[in-house]
């Protein structure tokens, strides 16, 4: 049995990957959202470790927008 391999992500983020159907030169460009990704190194490194095929546990926090309720 392999040892679960765990990882801390003290300041996990949201990775956006945005995308644009035609590129204007001098004009108004509008990009579409393609993919809301979870990120951060521990994050980031529990995928590659998963993708190996190792068992893996990604831990963080999550918190909320202050602005919400202010």
């Amino acid at each position: 049995m392999a040892a679960i391999i765990r990882t801390v992500s003290l300041n996990p983020a949201l990775d956006e990957a945005p995308s644009i159907a035609h590129l204007e030169l001098g004009g108004t460009n509008r990009c579409s959202l393609d993919s809301l990704d979870p990120g951060g190194k521990g994050i980031n490194a529990s995928r590659v470790i998963h993708r190996l095929g190792r068992p893996t546990i990604a831990l963080g926090a999550a918190g909320v927008d202050p602005g919400l309720y202010g």
